[in-house]
């Protein structure tokens, strides 16, 4: 569930940068397809790093073993999805 994942990232940022970072990245899940795992993350471009970051070092959700691997990063939501 995308307020799941969101949840779990948001709390990862702020476990490794604290609430000043955390608050920056404007963390936002654009879309997320729960059969097939795969979504879009927009965060602000200066807390890239963190956030991909944050993420990798995320290993269950609500007892759920889950892997992230960024597939693409972009400027634009557009250019992801085609």
């Amino acid at each position: 569930e995308e307020k799941q994942l969101s949840m779990a990232i948001w709390k990862s940022l702020l476990s490794l940068y604290g609430e000043i970072q955390a608050a920056d990245s404007k963390l936002y899940i654009i879309e997320f397809d729960e059969s097939v795992g795969e979504g879009i993350i927009q965060c602000s471009l200066p807390s890239l790093q963190q956030v991909i970051a944050a993420a990798s070092v995320i290993g269950t959700i609500n007892g759920t073993t889950v892997s992230f691997e960024p597939r693409k990063t972009s400027g634009t939501i557009k250019s992801l999805k085609h």
